[in-house]
């Protein structure tokens, strides 16, 4: 039977989850991540709990994704849609969430910007701004690590062109020595591209732009050439020379990253990853957009949407702030020096 609108009291969130070749967990632990912030924090408001309706979108084609987006709207009827996707596909899928009335989050390492377009009045974006983390460390080693040219290191798979675009004009055209880009997309096949094609010179800053897997096997067997490296944020090896890399601000001191790491532990029986993190930070901007409904559903919308655009609040991920020129929710960067990126860091500059 039909209802009104305004009789309506369930409080749904929808959730858009891509698959991956290149990084199968990633979907899984995000989840997780979100999960676990409303576990911590109770999922208690005042029309009761929330649920989530997870989709899964595939490959995250605009069109597969854009199908879900209508199946959450029309017969889900959630109050807010959660992306985790690509933001050039994330645009598009923004606009038919907009026309069918519902805001959306979308979110992501931050391997590519925001899309300088005409944004959707409803549509927004949390990233850990991945692709500005390669442009401040390009920017810290012109000025303050400038002892040679640096040889930077990367891969055709899945890199991104944002990031090495920003670490180039970071660091500066002048101070680029050497540039190679390896076609390999296993370690094995790694190992061979570069004992066959690639001349790494000790006292040669490199900066190694690859996929976590690529990195770990390169730092395993070429180590004698990472000191000083700057790397991505993703290391988890133990290897002890020392790295340098940049990514948003975690403070894993604080109490509330502690009881974070205490929830992973004890709930997903895991270590603190990446995506754990990215999850659990949405997973807050959300609970904090829906706290805010405690009248009619027809007004949820406009409630949320309102409550994104004026978002700024601390979280385990630094300070966020909400641009509303770009409708992205920011984050405060850190330059980090150590021997991997998840234990024993030094933050150098903020």
């Amino acid at each position: 039977m039909l209802k009104k609108k305004e009789d309506s009291k369930s409080l749904k969130i929808g959730v858009l989850l891509p698959q991956s070749k290149e990084y199968p967990s990633v979907s899984r632990e995000f989840l997780d991540g979100l999960k676990l912030y409303f576990t911590i924090n109770e999922n208690q408001f005042p029309r009761g709990q929330a649920e989530l309706i997870v989709e899964d979108v595939g490959f995250g084609t605009e069109r597969a994704t854009n199908e879900k987006v209508r199946k959450l709207v029309a017969q889900d009827e959630v109050s807010i849609i959660v992306g985790l996707l690509e933001f050039n596909t994330a645009f598009q899928v923004g606009l038919v969430a907009d026309l069918m009335g519902v805001p959306s989050l979308f979110v992501g390492l931050g391997e590519s910007a925001v899309p300088r377009m005409d944004l959707p009045d409803s549509s927004f974006f949390y990233s850990m701004e991945y692709w500005k983390s390669w442009y401040l460390s390009g920017k810290y080693v012109r000025e303050n690590l400038n002892d040679g040219k640096v040889h930077i290191i990367t891969s055709f798979y899945d890199c991104g062109y944002d990031p090495l675009r920003s670490f180039r004009h970071g660091v500066g055209f002048d101070l680029i020595g050497r540039e190679t880009i390896l076609k390999s997309y296993t370690g094995d096949e790694l190992i061979k591209e570069i004992d066959n094609e690639v001349e790494l010179k000790k006292g040669e800053r490199l900066v190694l732009l690859l996929h976590p897997d690529l990195l770990d096997t390169f730092i395993s067997n070429y180590g004698e050439y990472v000191e000083g490296a700057v790397i991505n944020p993703f290391y988890q090896g133990d290897d002890e020379r020392e790295k340098y890399w940049s990514f948003s601000s975690v403070d894993k001191s604080s109490e509330a990253y502690g009881k974070f790491a205490t929830g992973v532990k004890d709930y997903l029986e895991s270590t603190v990853r990446t995506h754990h993190v990215l999850g659990f930070v949405t997973g807050q901007i959300v609970y904090d957009a829906i706290s805010k409904l405690n009248g009619s559903s027809k007004e949820d919308a406009t409630v949320i949407s309102e409550t994104l655009k004026n978002y700024q609040k601390d979280s385990i991920a630094g300070s966020l702030k909400m641009n509303i020129a770009t409708h992205e929710i920011e984050s405060f960067m850190q330059i980090c020096k150590g021997n991997n990126t998840f234990e024993d860091i030094e933050v150098i500059l903020t």
